[in-house]
């Protein structure tokens, strides 16, 4: 069984940043990836980051966190999410 600790945080994110966009998992390439999009986070960072359950989620994943990837994106013209 694999469980993504992230997962833990999803109801203090959806709780300050609202539900993702999207989900995704990656067919070809790294398949260990999980990608969410999320229309708008610029906003509620930092009441999200002074959450004590966000906190929290930080305190317990930390050890178990080896890498982490962000990015941050801008949608094209023709993205429906503009």
């Amino acid at each position: 069984m694999i469980i993504d600790h992230r997962t833990y945080a999803l109801p203090v994110q959806i709780k300050h940043l609202g539900h993702p966009v999207g989900g995704f998992t990656a067919e070809v390439g790294n398949v260990n990836e999980i990608v969410h999009i999320r229309a708008d986070r610029t906003k509620s960072r930092a009441a999200m980051a002074a959450d004590r359950a966000w906190q929290s989620y930080l305190q317990k994943c930390g050890e178990f966190l080896k890498t982490m990837s962000n990015k941050m994106l801008v949608p094209t013209s023709f993205s429906p999410t503009n």
